[in-house]
């Protein structure tokens, strides 16, 4: 699914990335965070088959290069989203962003979540 990777400020100074997840980079954290997206190499070839889905998007959230946060939209089967944020990035909003971010991507799909 198509997304162009932004840049926003969070209110403590802070920039966020939000983008594609590299894959062998990414796995094991995106799994501990989403339900449903398996760990290791199972996990690193789920996040390369959802980057080039056009019905599945996968992003995450970074802070000066962590992981902070991400979050999953499937859009195949009835729409459905989740979004977890690391208990270190917790109560920055980072999950309210993905969703804002998602939730538009499904809108240029045509589909409402």
């Amino acid at each position: 699914m198509f997304y162009m990777p932004q840049y926003h400020n969070l209110p403590d100074g802070r920039q966020v990335f939000l983008r594609f997840p590299d894959p062998a980079r990414h796995a094991d954290g995106v799994s501990a965070l989403l339900e449903g997206v398996p760990s290791g190499e199972a996990g690193a070839a789920f996040l390369s088959a959802a980057n080039a889905h056009p019905m599945r998007l996968v992003l995450v959230a970074e802070i000066a290069g962590n992981l902070a946060a991400c979050g999953l939209l499937e859009l195949e089967d009835g729409p459905r989203m989740q979004a977890a944020a690391a208990d270190a990035f917790g109560g920055l909003g980072l999950e309210a962003l993905l969703e804002r971010s998602m939730t538009a991507v499904a809108a240029q799909k045509g589909v409402e979540v």
